[in-house]
């Protein structure tokens, strides 16, 4: 099962993510269980702390306890037909929601594509005592994309390269991918910043950070 998460930055999905990432950013505090996810395929977003997957099991529950919920159950029950009985049909119902609500992003769907890409540019990893780098460079085929497709694919190398065997090390420590218009645009600049994005992860104590080059995205998006 794939997760995608709400930037709140910039209302779009990140992702996407496993679930074993989720809960490893959350007990590092890159992620806190009031941030807003869905799973793939759901239609709105809810924070962590909602999913059953992110639920602490109840670990005492006496025979009164569940008399006593099933009993005020059915008190609200009570309540609810005796309301609907006495409502005017014809009245609309008040269905004003508050920006700050969650359902404000509900327009924001987590269904992200990820574009075609080609990679052109791997070079060997690299290993030294305690650090494990790989690169990639790559050529987003696909102009019929947006940042939020950017991000799935870059996050979709990272945990590819992530899950890459190393000789030395335990894991891949540090990733670094690069997303091009073409080949030709990396080769002119010997890889500079002409990038339309990148990702960079420089060791297990730092966040994942993405990038936008702005202006070869624009140029990117809407060529002329």
């Amino acid at each position: 099962m794939k997760w995608y998460l709400l930037d709140p930055t910039t209302n779009q999905p990140v992702g996407p993510y496993y679930f074993e990432d989720i809960k490893t950013y959350i007990k590092t505090g890159q992620v806190s269980k009031d941030s807003l996810a869905a799973r793939e395929g759901d239609s709105d977003w809810h924070p962590l702390c909602e999913f059953t997957e992110f639920k602490k099991p109840q670990t005492h529950w006496s025979r009164a306890a569940g008399i006593g919920c099933l009993s005020a159950l059915g008190v609200v029950i009570f309540l609810i037909i005796l309301i609907t009985s006495v409502q005017d049909n014809n009245k609309p119902i008040n269905t004003t929601v508050h920006e700050n609500s969650k359902n404000a992003v509900k327009g924001i769907t987590p269904k992200v594509h990820i574009p075609k890409f080609r990679v052109f540019k791997w070079p060997p990893m690299y290993e030294i005592g305690g650090m494990a780098r790989a690169v990639q460079r790559i050529e987003v085929l696909d102009h019929n994309t947006n940042k939020a497709g950017l991000r799935a694919l870059l996050m979709e190398r990272y945990n590819f390269l992530k899950g890459l065997g190393t000789r030395y090390n335990d894991h891949v420590t540090n990733v670094f991918i690069y997303v091009y218009d073409s080949e030709a645009t990396c080769d002119s600049y010997a890889g500079g910043a002409n990038w339309i994005c990148m990702l960079s992860k420089t060791g297990d104590q730092y966040p994942i950070d993405i990038r936008f080059n702005q202006e070869r995205l624009n140029a990117f998006l809407h060529p002329r």
